[in-house]
């Protein structure tokens, strides 16, 4: 509510101030008439723009969601809580269409279902509320092919791998993203091999170490990251 207000305080200060310097050019007379009416009409423009705006923002419902985005590196860990349920995703962030949402302590709201530069999804409210008891559950996998090949020391997997690491992304539902890792690589078949078997070679600023698998158990282990959605 803070936030609010004083948004609405500065928008009503700006807004003023417009309509002052533009009916004092009028009076004064310091432009040619056709020009100090012309500005007139930009910032009355603008005045009914920036209501728009403004009643638009008060509309808006209040989302619970709040979102801490926290730099780890090369990727991001993403921490959502709505005061009852609170768990950790990795580098795409969803938020919902139309709802003031608390992003790293500031109230931001987003219009239109969109995906923005791969990171950002913008998601109706019913989805995002589909997406956000979905990536809150725990993953149902294997945890035996995962901790034999010691992936579990920086990754955590919800229901299967616990381990409290914050050195890697979490992956409890990683099949669900788009892309790995702040690439634009897609979360399938060949590009997790790959990843799996030297992250490096796809993005050098990765601190995953190369994984010696045999072929066959690289690609159970696809088959298992695969089945996380």
């Amino acid at each position: 509510m803070r936030s609010d207000a004083v948004f609405i305080a500065l928008a009503v200060v700006f807004l003023a101030w417009i309509a002052a310097l533009s009916g004092w050019m009028f009076l004064r007379r310091r432009f040619p008439t056709r020009l100090a009416a012309a500005v007139i009409t930009l910032a009355m423009i603008s005045i009914v723009s920036d209501a728009r705006g403004i009643a638009h923002w008060l509309r808006a419902r209040r989302s619970e969601v709040t979102i801490d985005a926290i730099r780890r590196g090369a990727w991001w860990q993403l921490i959502y809580r709505d005061g009852r349920t609170a768990f950790v995703t990795a580098n795409e962030m969803h938020v919902p269409a139309g709802e003031k949402v608390t992003i790293n302590g500031r109230l931001m709201l987003f219009d239109e279902a969109c995906v923005v530069g791969g990171r950002l999804r913008v998601i109706p409210e019913r989805d995002f509320d589909r997406w956000f008891r979905n990536e809150a559950s725990p993953a149902r996998a294997d945890a035996f092919l995962f901790t034999n090949a010691g992936c579990a020391w920086c990754h955590v997997i919800r229901g299967v791998a616990e381990h409290p690491s914050q050195l890697a992304p979490d992956l409890t539902h990683v099949a669900a993203r788009r892309t790995i890792s702040c690439t634009d690589l897609p979360v399938r078949g060949g590009w997790l091999a790959g990843w799996i078997a030297s992250s490096r070679a796809l993005k050098p600023d990765s601190a995953m170490q190369p994984n010696r698998l045999e072929p066959r158990a690289l690609f159970a282990m696809v088959r298992d990251l695969e089945s996380l959605r």
